[in-house]
């Protein structure tokens, strides 16, 4: 009978264990029951003296090992994929995350501190060095800023220029005393050659003309590497199509592509019977680089400017011919298409109000162009970061082209 009371006695209590009403079971308090509810990870405070886990710790988190003192001495671990730092909380059974009487602690918060290491040692640069550049139009406007940046990045340059022979000289000067200032700063013993920015005046209205600026140049420089179109003219007067003189008309397409013509034929036979600037690196380094200074009015057109407007349109096709022609020798032709630029060109009919007006409701942007934000474009074109493009137009004029 005993026996018979022992299983009862057990029955009973097997199923009192496993049908435990809901208001008896053990439960977190209110103000923890919504927290765990928005965020699962936060710091829990119990105020009874219990160093059992409750009911709901467990899921979080299953403690085999004490916490050891030894585990605050471990290495800072890194992400192996990326080279982001890495911020993040070890749960592992050996980890240093507890959970005592007081609920969820964080001993240790793991951090890279040794990202991966970059795979280039050095940030990107425009480097030009070792290059030799030909810049046409180089005395003031877009041209001088293209003198300035090549320099700056190494390059030896000769420009052009027609009849500024004051501001030519002073921009030669300029450049002369920061190489000497920052040469004597570094503590060198030789310094810079004359050759490294020469100005050559030349008229540039014929193919001849070009020709005979290519072998100034090379005669200067011992060879050359870049050609870049600058030049032009832009007649600032507005002239229908119906009573535009002859001689304006041959005058423009002269100068902004005859002359083109003459120095891209010169410079390209240099480059080509050249060897390469780099012997180390022919496969990745191009033999030349030839960038032509076109405009919107290229694109889209320009009313009362069709003169302009057809010689800056056929250097866009002339680039296209160049590059489809050229890459396969190794020369890269491309061409940057400006809007409104602050030049002395542009001066006058920025100058007038209407004019002006009407100039800036075609520019998304809302203003003109200054002389580095074209020249840069045509730098970058010319450096080992623009090495797979070849026969592209980069407009740069604020979004004009987008709306026009």
């Amino acid at each position: 009978m005993k026996q018979q009371d022992v299983h009862k006695d057990r029955r009973e209590n097997h199923q009192t264990q496993r049908h435990i009403p809901a208001h008896q079971q053990q439960q977190p308090p209110n103000h923890l029951q919504h927290r765990d509810k928005r965020h699962p990870s936060v710091r829990r405070h119990d105020a009874r003296q219990d160093t059992r886990i409750p009911r709901w710790h467990r899921t979080l988190h299953k403690v085999q090992n004490p916490v050891q003192p030894e585990d605050k001495e471990k290495k800072p671990q890194q992400n192996p994929r990326t080279n982001n730092h890495l911020i993040h909380i070890d749960c592992s059974p050996n980890s240093a995350a507890s959970i005592g009487p007081s609920g969820l602690h964080v001993h240790q918060i793991f951090r890279s501190v040794n990202p991966m290491p970059s795979t280039s040692a050095a940030a990107p640069a425009l480097s030009l060095a070792g290059r030799t550049a030909l810049i046409t139009g180089g005395s003031r406007g877009i041209g001088a800023a293209c003198v300035r940046l090549f320099r700056q990045a190494g390059a030896r340059v000769a420009f052009s220029y027609q009849s500024a022979r004051e501001q030519s000289e002073a921009l030669v000067q300029e450049l002369s005393s920061q190489e000497l200032s920052s040469h004597s700063l570094t503590g060198g013993e030789d310094p810079p050659r004359p050759a490294d920015c020469i100005a050559l005046q030349q008229d540039l209205a014929t193919p001849e003309h070009g020709h005979a600026l290519v072998a100034a140049a090379v005669h200067a420089l011992g060879r050359l590497d870049i050609l870049v179109v600058n030049h032009g003219v832009w007649p600032a007067h507005d002239q229908p199509i119906d009573t535009m003189p002859l001689q304006q008309w041959r005058s423009t397409l002269a100068i902004n592509l005859d002359s083109t013509f003459g120095l891209v034929q010169a410079a390209t036979a240099q480059m080509l019977h050249q060897p390469p600037a780099l012997p180390a690196d022919v496969a990745a380094s191009p033999r030349g680089h030839i960038v032509l200074v076109a405009s919107t009015a290229a694109q889209r057109g320009e009313a009362f400017h069709a003169d302009y407007a057809a010689s800056k349109g056929a250097l866009i096709s002339l680039t296209k011919s160049l590059s489809s022609e050229l890459v396969p020798q190794g020369i890269l032709a491309n061409c940057v298409a400006p809007g409104w630029v602050s030049t002395e060109m542009s001066a006058a009919a920025l100058n007038d109000p209407e004019t002006s007006k009407k100039a800036m409701s075609l520019i998304p942007l809302g203003r003109v162009a200054h002389v580095n934000e074209i020249a840069a474009p045509i730098l970058f074109l010319c450096t080992p970061h623009a090495g797979f493009i070849s026969g592209e137009i980069l407009n740069v004029n604020g979004g004009a082209v987008l709306v026009g």
